[in-house]
């Protein structure tokens, strides 16, 4: 059985969370953990019976840490909730599942990470872990890296620059370091299928897709205005966008007959 770990903080992508569990409740993730700080309210109800755990928002540190560092504290948080030898699937609260995650897991690693082509080699959005005390310290150091990166003007803007941001410099500094133990073993899986940040018209070929900024604009407003480049084109993401909504639709009708 794989697990499934996430995070919200906040009511801003609470809709995406929702789709996010109704995409894995039709692929049989049984009780996924969400990590939760600052929701209130709004978690009642969800689809495919998570497993919440609360946290205060002041445990994901500072205000210059919080954009992005939350998510790793969260997301240890999650492991925490996990025990030796889980495979775990920690994926951010904006994702989609949209095929089964045990072909993932076909490959023997410790911590599998998304490369891929473009301006940045990573997205920290999707990572794959067979738990052991191991992995617990490697997320640990990621985390402190995180922090140590954001810490330092000059530090977080080469990482934005060279890396998209602070978590994802800090992930590939955490494997280098620890390239060396015999005991933790790293392996790249394609972002095309495993974190696709792009629209495509291909989306059976895409297991999960991710939608980070410009997707979540262009997925709020219908009329979409104007083109934000081939790949992001409201033509290109008719079919993801498609999908998404009718997964929403679908959690909110289970959410109001529970609540009814």
């Amino acid at each position: 059985m794989i697990r499934v770990v996430t995070a919200i903080y906040g009511t801003r992508h609470l809709p995406f969370l929702v789709v996010l569990l109704e995409s894995l409740r039709r692929i049989g993730v049984d009780r996924p953990v969400v990590v939760a700080a600052d929701v209130g309210c709004g978690m009642k109800r969800l689809p495919g019976s998570p497993e919440i755990v609360s946290i205060d928002g002041e445990q994901f540190g500072e205000e210059r840490y919080l954009r992005v560092s939350r998510k790793l504290r969260a997301w240890c948080v999650g492991l925490a909730a996990c025990r030796d030898g889980d495979a775990v699937a920690f994926l951010d609260a904006d994702t989609m599942v949209l095929r089964p995650l045990e072909a993932a897991f076909a490959e023997e690693f410790d911590v599998a990470y998304t490369a891929r082509d473009g301006k940045w080699p990573v997205n920290s959005g999707v990572v794959f872990a067979r738990v052991s005390g191991h992995v617990v310290g490697f997320f640990a150091a990621w985390r402190g890296l995180t922090e140590w990166v954001l810490d330092d003007v000059e530090r977080n803007q080469v990482a934005v620059d060279h890396f998209g941001g602070a978590d994802q410099a800090a992930l590939m500094m955490a494997v280098a370091m620890h390239r060396g133990n015999a005991a933790l073993k790293f392996v790249a899986l394609p972002g095309s299928v495993w974190n696709e940040t792009r629209c495509r018209t291909d989306v059976e070929s895409v297991a999960i897709a991710h939608l980070k900024g410009c997707l979540q604009l262009l997925l709020r407003q219908r009329d979409y205005g104007p083109h934000l480049g081939d790949e992001r084109s409201p033509e290109a993401c008719e079919g993801l966008f498609g999908i998404w909504r009718e997964m929403q639709d679908a959690a909110r009708g289970k959410m109001g007959t529970q609540e009814g």
